[in-house]
C-alpha cells in the first residue's frame, strides 16, 4: 500500500508542478516596454526637424538637445509605473543618464544602450554616455 502511494505521488507531483509552471503568467519587462513607449525615436526626430522654440540666447543645437532631453525623460515618467530617469548633456558629445539607485543594473544598461543608439541616430554621432545613481537628498554618484 505504501509503495503504491509513493509511486503515485512520484508520478502526480511533477505533473502538477509542470501544469502550475506552464500556466503561470509571464512577468512583463516594464523597462523594455518603457524604452519603446511614446515618444518614439521617429516622433522625436520629427519634432527636432521642425521649428524649435529657442530660449533667450540659446542656439538651435542647444535647443535640439534640450528638447530631446525633455522628450526622453517624459517617455519614462509618463509610463505606468513611472520610472524616474533623467538625462543631461555635459557637452554635445557627453551625456549623463541618471537612474534611481534601486533600479537593477540590467535595466540601466538596456536604457543606456537604447539612449546611445537613439542619440547616435538623432544627432548623427555616437556620444559618450555615463551612468549615475541618484539618491533622495544626496548628490548623484557615478555608477
Amino acid at each position: 500500500m505504501r509503495r503504491n502511494m509513493v509511486i503515485a505521488s512520484v508520478a502526480i507531483v511533477p505533473c502538477i508542478g509542470f501544469l502550475f509552471i506552464r500556466h503561470k503568467p509571464e512577468a512583463s519587462d516594464v523597462v523594455a516596454e518603457a524604452v519603446l513607449a511614446s515618444p518614439t525615436t521617429a516622433e522625436i526626430r520629427t519634432v527636432l526637424q521642425g521649428k524649435l522654440p529657442l530660449l533667450k540666447g540659446e542656439k538651435p543645437e542647444e535647443a535640439k538637445r534640450r528638447i530631446y532631453v525633455d522628450m526622453f525623460k517624459k517617455r519614462f515618467r509618463r509610463f505606468e509605473p513611472a520610472i524616474a530617469i533623467g538625462m543631461r548633456f555635459e557637452t554635445p558629445q557627453k551625456v549623463r543618464i541618471y537612474f534611481p539607485a534601486r533600479l537593477e543594473p540590467y535595466y540601466r544598461d538596456r536604457v543606456a544602450y537604447a539612449a546611445w543608439k537613439e542619440l547616435k541616430e538623432v544627432f548623427g554621432t555616437p556620444p559618450e554616455v555615463t551612468i549615475w545613481d541618484t539618491y533622495i537628498g544626496l548628490a548623484p554618484i557615478l555608477a
